[in-house]
């Protein structure tokens, strides 16, 4: 089952397909938390996965039996923030110079220009302003991102719930 939500971007409308999934219990949406600790001191990871087919979903075998699955993922190690999308091509050619900036709409909002840059090995994309990307994220319960590399690349992630978690992030260091 799919649905449509339009997103207005300059003049133009855009509509952006998200898949619907059940969630459970009020939709919530399908984060994996991970805290971790070593000698260092104390990271949280959090990931929910994306594939055309299946959708938002918090279970890595279901994304790559898929295939063609997108991670988005919200690290906090060492008291830093990063906040990713992880996808196998990404970035085929990591010498090319692509894009600065990806297109995010989130929840229902116009979509916005947002800085990005591409990892070295090219599988993934990193936000800039991490602090305000994740304080967005809390807020809206969608998030769709569209970037241009050799390819476009649309992934769109259900993200309702991420506040729950915002203490474990804070306890590693990471307010947002």
């Amino acid at each position: 089952m799919r649905s449509t939500w339009p997103v207005r971007i300059g003049s133009s409308l855009v509509a952006a397909a998200v898949a619907a999934l059940t969630l459970g219990a009020g939709g919530a949406a399908a984060w994996e938390i991970d805290p971790k600790g070593d000698e260092f001191g104390r990271s949280v990871f959090a990931r929910t996965y994306y594939a055309d087919g299946i959708g938002t979903t918090d279970s890595f075998a279901k994304a790559f039996a898929a295939g063609d699955d997108y991670e988005l993922i919200i690290r906090c190690r060492d008291k830093e923030l990063h906040i990713y999308i992880v996808h196998e091509w990404l970035y085929d050619d990591p010498s090319i110079d692509y894009s600065d900036t990806a297109l995010v709409v989130f929840g229902s909002k116009p979509a916005v220009a947002w800085p990005v840059w591409a990892s070295a090995s090219g599988n993934a994309v990193f936000f800039g302003r991490e602090s305000a990307f994740a304080k967005r994220l809390t807020g809206y319960w969608k998030l769709a991102v569209r970037i241009q590399a050799s390819l476009t690349h649309t992934a769109r992630f259900k993200v309702a719930g991420l506040a729950a978690h915002r203490a474990k992030f804070k306890s590693a260091g990471c307010a947002f």
